[in-house]
C-alpha cells in the first residue's frame, strides 16, 4: 500500500533535444524507478524502447552493466526498472561500498537511452536518474519524466530507417508478422580507471615552470551539508557520420555522483619553475556506445547488433569517489618538474584535443607581504561566460587508453575533450582559486586552460574553461605570450588586484 501523503521532489535538466524531470517518493513498498516519456505537450509516448545501464562502485571491475537490455513504454508513457537480477546486484554492492556507518552521503545513477519511431524518422533522448542504493533498497522510489520534442527533425530520417529494414526483412522473410525491428544503443567499449579502488584525479594545477619568481599558493576546497550536495555531471558526445568526417555535439547530462556532508579543502604554495596539482581520489569511466538494428521475434531478440548506424555517443564520468570516516574527500598535492603522466594528453597532443592556453591578463609584481592578486574560477567562468568548474577527465582517460594500446571508434582527441562539471547544490560554489605576487617589477603573465569544443547545457552553447593556469614571465611590458597561450586579456586586459 502506498502511504497517504508522500513527499515529491521535482528537478528540471533541460537537454539540447528534451527535458528530463527527476522525482523521488517515499513508500513502503521496495523500490522502483520508474521512466515516463511524454511529447512536447505532455502526452505520453506509448511504444518508446528503453534502456538503462546502472554506474557501478569501484569496488567491481565494470564500470556500466546494462539492467534493462530494452523495454517497451505502456500507454501511460512509462517503463519501470525494479530492484532485481543485474540491478539488485548492483544496488547491493553500493550499499556494502557506501557501508552502515554513512548510509545517506552517497547516489549514483541509472544512465537511460530512448528511441522513439515515427513515420518521419527516429528520435532518441537520454537520462539519467540519480538515487540513493541504501534508500531504494528500504523502499523510496525515484523516477524521470523525459520529454521528447517531436516538433524538430529526428535523428536518423525514414529513408535511412527503411533502406535499412528492408534488407533485414528479406533476410528474415520466412519469419513473417512476428519479426519487428528495434534501434538499441550497445556499450562497445568501455575503460575504466582505476580498474578497481580509487585513484588520483587531478582537480587544479598551477604550471610555474616558466616563471622563477612567482609566489604564494593555490587552494580547491567546498563543504557539502546533509541537503546540498557536492555533485558531478557526466561528459558525453553524440557523433552523427563517420568518425573524423560526420558532426560531434558534446553535452553537459544531468548528475551521476552526489556526496552529502563532506569536505574537502587543500592549499599549496607556488612553487617558482615548479608544476603542482591538486588532485582527489576517485574512479573515472569511459563508455563508447553505438546504435544498432536488432531483430526481435514475438518480443524475443533473435539477433542483436545486426546492423549499425553510424551513430556513437561517448560519455565520460566519475563513477565513485574515496571519502575518509571523517567525512573528508581523500586527496591531496604534488609538486614536481613535469605534469603527472596522465595529463601528458593535455600537452603532447594539445592540438588534437582541442586544449590551448589563453591569455587572461598581464600584472606587475608588487613585493608585498602578502600577495597583491587573486583570480577565482568564478572570475574566469565570468569573463569567457562559461559553466562551472570543469575537469578533463577526457583527457586523462584517453592518455590511458592509449598506452592500454586498446581500440576505440572515437579519435582519442574526441575522447580527450570530453570533461566533468562538479558542482555544489545551493549558493556556494566550489572554491578554486590562485593568489599570487613576484618580487616589485616583475612581470607576470597568467593564462587558462581551455578547449576548442563547445558544449551545449539547457539548450545553450557553452566554452570549456579548467582550472589549469600557467603562469609565464616576459622579459619585458612589449614581449609576447609564452607556451602555447592565445590572444585576448582578462577582464580588463590589466591587473586585477585581490578585493
Amino acid at each position: 500500500m502506498r502511504p497517504s501523503k508522500s513527499l515529491v521532489v521535482l528537478i528540471a535538466v533541460a537537454l539540447a533535444s528534451c527535458t528530463v524531470v527527476g522525482y523521488v517518493i517515499a513508500r513502503s513498498a521496495p523500490g522502483i524507478i520508474t521512466i515516463r516519456i511524454v511529447d512536447q505537450d505532455n502526452r505520453p509516448l506509448k511504444g518508446a524502447w528503453v534502456q538503462a545501464w546502472a554506474i557501478t562502485p569501484a569496488t567491481l571491475p565494470t564500470p556500466l552493466i546494462e539492467v534493462l537490455p530494452g523495454a517497451e513504454s505502456n500507454e501511460h508513457g512509462e517503463v519501470k526498472l525494479e530492484v532485481k537480477g543485474a540491478f539488485e546486484g548492483v544496488v547491493k554492492a553500493w550499499a556494502e561500498r557506501i557501508g552502515s556507518g554513512r548510509p545517506w552521503s552517497l547516489e549514483t545513477a541509472v544512465i537511460v537511452s530512448i528511441t522513439y519511431e515515427t513515420d518521419r524518422g527516429l528520435y532518441t533522448a537520454e537520462a539519467t536518474v540519480a538515487y540513493s542504493p541504501i534508500a531504494l533498497l528500504r523502499g523510496r522510489d525515484y523516477g524521470s519524466i523525459v520529454v521528447m520534442d517531436l516538433r524538430g527533425p529526428p535523428d536518423i530520417g525514414a529513408d535511412e530507417i527503411r533502406a535499412h529494414e528492408e534488407e533485414i526483412r528479406e533476410k528474415f522473410s520466412t519469419l513473417g508478422e512476428g519479426l519487428r525491428v528495434v534501434k538499441e544503443w550497445h556499450v562497445d567499449f568501455q575503460f575504466v580507471y582505476p580498474e578497481t579502488g580509487y585513484a588520483e584525479i587531478p582537480v587544479m594545477w598551477v604550471d610555474a615552470r616558466e616563471h622563477d619568481q612567482i609566489d604564494d599558493s593555490f587552494s580547491w576546497d567546498y563543504i557539502s551539508t546533509e541537503n546540498l550536495a557536492l555533485a558531478f555531471r557526466i561528459g558525453f558526445a553524440v557523433q552523427k557520420g563517420k568518425w573524423e568526417l560526420g558532426e560531434i555535439l558534446y553535452k553537459i547530462g544531468s548528475v551521476t555522483l552526489k556526496t552529502y556532508k563532506t569536505s574537502f579543502g587543500d592549499t599549496k604554495a607556488l612553487e617558482p619553475g615548479k608544476f603542482s596539482y591538486i588532485y582527489i581520489m576517485g574512479s573515472i569511466a569511459y563508455v563508447e556506445k553505438r546504435l544498432y538494428d536488432c531483430v526481435y521475434y514475438y518480443g524475443q531478440p533473435i539477433q542483436h547488433r545486426y546492423k549499425a548506424y553510424d551513430r556513437w555517443k561517448i560519455e565520460a564520468y566519475f563513477r565513485d569517489i574515496k571519502v575518509n570516516s571523517d567525512g573528508k574527500l581523500d586527496g591531496g598535492i604534488r609538486t614536481s618538474d613535469e605534469p603527472p603522466d596522465i595529463l601528458t594528453e593535455l600537452f603532447t597532443d594539445a592540438e588534437e584535443a582541442g586544449f590551448y592556453y589563453e591569455l587572461y591578463g598581464d600584472y606587475t609584481g608588487t613585493g608585498s607581504v602578502d600577495p597583491a592578486y587573486k583570480v577565482e574560477y568564478s572570475d574566469i567562468s565570468t569573463w569567457s561566460s562559461e559553466i562551472e568548474f570543469a575537469i578533463p577527465i577526457g583527457a586523462i582517460l584517453a592518455k590511458l587508453i592509449e598506452e592500454a594500446g586498446c581500440s576505440t571508434a572515437a579519435p582519442l582527441g574526441k575522447i580527450a575533450a570530453l570533461s566533468v562539471t562538479p558542482y555544489r547544490e545551493g549558493a556556494e560554489a566550489i572554491l578554486a582559486v590562485a593568489r599570487f605576487d613576484a618580487p616589485g617589477g616583475t612581470l607576470i603573465r597568467l593564462y587558462v586552460l581551455k578547449t576548442d569544443f563547445k558544449y551545449k547545457y539547457k539548450g545553450e552553447e557553452h566554452e570549456i574553461a579548467i582550472m589549469g593556469l600557467k603562469f609565464y614571465k616576459p622579459e619585458s611590458s612589449g614581449s609576447g605570450g609564452g607556451g602555447g597561450g592565445g590572444g585576448g586579456g582578462g577582464p580588463s586586459d590589466g591587473d586585477h588586484h585581490m578585493s
